[in-house]
C-alpha cells in the first residue's frame, strides 16, 4: 500500500514534488502522440514506467489515454492514481469486452458439462454410484 501512496502523491504533479525525471523520460514527455498513437514504454521493475506515463497523461488533459495492465487488482488502484482522462483496464477485460460476451452461453455450458462429468466421475470412484 506504500507504493501505492507514494504514487497517489506522484500523481499531485511531479513538478511541484520536486521528483527529477531522468533524461530518458524527460524524451518520453516530449514526445507527442495523437489519436491511434501507441506508446510502449519497456523496462524493468522501479524504473519509472507508470511514473512517466502519469506525467504524460497530465501534461495532455486534451487527450484521452488506454492503459492496459496484465495484474487484475492493479486496475482499482490506478484508476485513483492517473488523471481523469486515462482509462486503466487489463488485457483481458479489453478482450472480453470485443469477443467474450459473443462466447459466454459456451462457455457457462461447457463448464457445467464439465462439473457434471466431474461429479460423475468423482461418485463413481468413491463408490456412491
Amino acid at each position: 500500500m506504500a507504493i501505492i501512496d507514494f504514487l497517489l502523491f506522484l500523481s499531485k504533479r511531479l513538478d511541484i514534488c520536486n521528483v527529477k525525471l531522468s533524461p530518458e523520460q524527460q524524451q518520453i514527455l516530449s514526445q507527442e502522440c495523437g489519436p491511434g498513437h501507441v506508446i510502449e514504454i519497456r523496462g524493468f521493475a522501479g524504473t519509472g514506467k507508470t511514473t512517466t506515463l502519469i506525467e504524460y497523461a497530465w501534461r495532455r488533459p486534451h487527450l484521452r489515454f488506454l492503459y492496459i495492465i496484465s495484474a487484475k487488482p492493479v486496475p482499482g488502484e490506478t484508476n485513483r492514481i492517473f488523471p481523469p482522462n486515462v482509462e486503466c483496464t487489463t488485457m483481458h477485460a479489453l478482450a472480453y469486452q470485443c469477443i467474450g460476451y459473443k462466447v459466454q452461453s459456451f462457455i457457462t455450458s461447457s463448464l457445467q458439462t464439465l462439473q457434471s462429468t466431474f461429479m460423475t466421475a468423482s461418485a463413481t470412484f468413491l463408490g456412491k454410484s
